[in-house]
């Protein structure tokens, strides 16, 4: 059996991606962009490549002020969390050892513009000496718009309802468990398994409900 890692993260800041790419030119993307950028909450699901079921799933939701010793205030309005939920989270080195744990014997990571998301995650994981696998990042989005039949890329939400036939609950969007539940039946959608699975069909909670 084969397997993908379907993965998405949140961050402890708004990104400004144009301001992120003039750090080291517009193309392509480099550390000197990422290290700026730090996980406030990711999930990771395990997918059967064969089936497209989920057999496994990691998330958490990380300390912001445990970066590098340096005191960061988590401030993104667009993420699901809240400041108090972050200051319970884990420390970077327990993400990283989950990453590895659910990405060990990977075939590739999936993800809706996951340049993004795994240059992040490369960038800290490697200044922590726990590098991800090298494995290919594959991003969903050229996928959606050609099932689409559209040039444009299409937002995460967009691709979901349209192509899975399902209405997204605006509530949940921007929370990284809810955002790879659509991820995964998104690439179910546009053919990335064998078969569609059913692991991940039913309630999906959000990741900030789920903190004690």
């Amino acid at each position: 059996m084969t397997w993908s890692v379907v993965l998405d993260i949140e961050t402890v800041q708004p990104v400004d991606f144009r301001a992120l790419r003039r750090r080291s030119g517009f193309r392509p993307w480099t550390d000197a962009c990422w290290e700026h950028v730090l996980p406030a909450q990711v999930c990771a699901q395990r997918v059967d490549d064969d089936t497209g079921a989920v057999v496994d799933e990691f998330e958490c939701v990380i300390r912001a002020d445990d970066w590098y010793g340096i005191a960061h205030e988590f401030n993104n309005p667009y993420c699901r969390l809240d400041a108090a939920t972050v200051s319970e989270g884990i420390a970077p080195a327990d993400l990283f050892s989950g990453l590895l744990r659910i990405s060990r014997g990977a075939s590739r990571f999936i993800g809706y513009n996951i340049a993004f998301d795994m240059g992040v995650l490369r960038c800290h994981a490697a200044k922590a000496g726990s590098p991800l696998p090298d494995v290919p990042d594959v991003c969903l989005m050229d996928a959606a718009a050609a099932a689409m039949g559209q040039q444009k890329w299409p937002k995460l939400q967009e691709a979901f309802e349209a192509l899975c036939g399902q209405t997204a609950d605006e509530s949940m969007t921007h929370d990284a468990r809810y955002d790879v539940h659509m991820t995964v039946q998104v690439a179910r959608a546009t053919g990335y398994f064998s078969a569609a699975g059913t692991a991940t069909d039913g309630a999906i909670s959000p990741m900030s409900a789920m903190m004690p």
